[in-house]
């Protein structure tokens, strides 16, 4: 009587099969880290779309106005008029503190990050924050506060004035150099490369640059996406953005 024996893997065998597995998922793991991340730019650029219709329902409503940053230039804390206050009734976020800033109390008693919806850029963790969730407004030139220093009123433009719509940045993925947090975090607003260099790193505090955030992949130094005045999203090169392309930053006009 036969009996059958089955042939079992030899040592070689079984080591030629790991490194086989082994080189399958080298070169498999950088494709689904990427997937991964541009899977995070492309829900980020869904967010700043809806964001750019929130900013165009709320100049709908007042006369075609943008929000002001704040009706003023040294505002009193907490009086809930920041643009994140403003943008509320479009944008179906809850829980902005009267600061403007996405942070509330747990049912323990503690400070927590809240998630805003589409204010809260995927690829920012909580340890990311400081202030807003991922995004901020090109504040130099377009989103102003309501008054100069001085107390002038001055106030933010109507979209009706803005010719260059398509070209000019409005919100996008931005943060500061916070020193005495230990580096980069999320910000409300961020400055024209013109005016204030983007690459100048200060070791005092605030005084850190307030720029675009390269959080996505692509170009030599990262890609970062913002939403423009007409409300069509780009994935934009880091390096563009310092440039101030197409004056995106409307540092020379509208």
């Amino acid at each position: 009587m036969k009996t059958s024996m089955k042939k079992a893997f030899t040592l070689i065998e079984l080591l030629v099969v790991i490194a086989i597995i082994s080189l399958l998922v080298s070169i498999l793991l950088p494709s689904l880290t990427m997937a991964k991340e541009l899977t995070k730019s492309g829900a980020c650029m869904s967010n700043l779309r809806n964001l750019a219709v929130a900013f165009h329902m709320y100049a709908e409503e007042h006369d075609s106005y943008l929000p002001n940053l704040n009706p003023y230039h040294n505002p009193v804390p907490g009086n809930g008029m920041w643009y994140t206050n403003l943008l509320e009734p479009y944008t179906n976020t809850i829980d902005w503190t009267a600061e403007g800033w996405p942070w509330g109390m747990n049912p323990n008693g503690e400070w927590m990050h809240l998630d805003q919806g589409m204010w809260t850029c995927p690829a920012v963790t909580p340890e990311d924050v400081l202030r807003c969730t991922g995004y901020g407004v090109n504040e130099y030139h377009l989103i102003f506060y309501g008054r100069d220093p001085s107390g002038n009123l001055r106030g933010s433009l109507k979209l009706e004035d803005i010719y260059r719509s398509s070209e000019i940045f409005l919100i996008g993925d931005t943060r500061i150099y916070a020193d005495w947090l230990g580096g980069w975090k999320t910000f409300k607003v961020l400055d024209c490369p013109v005016c204030t260099a983007w690459g100048e790193i200060s070791g005092m505090g605030w005084a850190g640059p307030k720029c675009a955030a390269p959080r996505h992949p692509g170009g030599a130094e990262g890609r970062a996406n913002a939403a423009f005045v007409d409300g069509h999203v780009e994935s934009c090169d880091y390096r563009d953005m310092i440039d101030n392309r197409n004056d995106m930053f409307a540092h020379d006009g509208l």
